[in-house]
């Protein structure tokens, strides 16, 4: 049997002037060229759909978030947005909050937080000061 590497340099002949092996090294090339982008939409580049980064937190969400859960404060809320802020523009743009429904975001989290080097205690801030953002106007 011969190798895949050796069929495709066999299957492809050089052009005149150019080494054996580039219609073979060039073929691949262009696999990835078309598969590049292809690979990088099915793995989340470009999802979630991009957004403006989220202003300052408002007294309103402070009281929402309070609603929701006890112990958040406005220096709890604010550690989240500035976590979102830091890290989440690292992998890609800002989610636009407002366009992911809330019931996803905790699995979202879960795995983007991993992602982002989060710890649980970080990673729930961050989840927090979302689900309260996207609230907002």
């Amino acid at each position: 049997m011969i190798p895949c590497h050796t069929r495709a340099t066999r299957a492809v002949r050089a052009p005149r002037g150019m080494p054996v092996g580039a219609p073979a090294q060039m073929s691949v090339l262009g696999l990835f060229g078309l598969l590049g982008p292809i690979l990088a939409l099915a793995s989340g580049c470009g999802y979630p759909k991009a957004g403006p980064a989220p202003g300052p937190i408002t007294p309103a969400e402070v009281t929402l978030a309070a609603s929701k859960w006890p112990a958040a404060t406005e220096t709890s809320l604010s550690e989240g947005r500035d976590l979102f802020i830091a890290r989440c523009n690292g992998c890609h743009d800002y989610a636009d909050l407002k366009k992911i429904p809330e019931g996803q975001w905790p699995e979202i989290m879960k795995r983007m937080g991993k992602n982002a080097k989060l710890d649980a205690k970080q990673t729930e801030a961050v989840l927090e000061f979302v689900l309260v953002a996207q609230k907002e106007p």
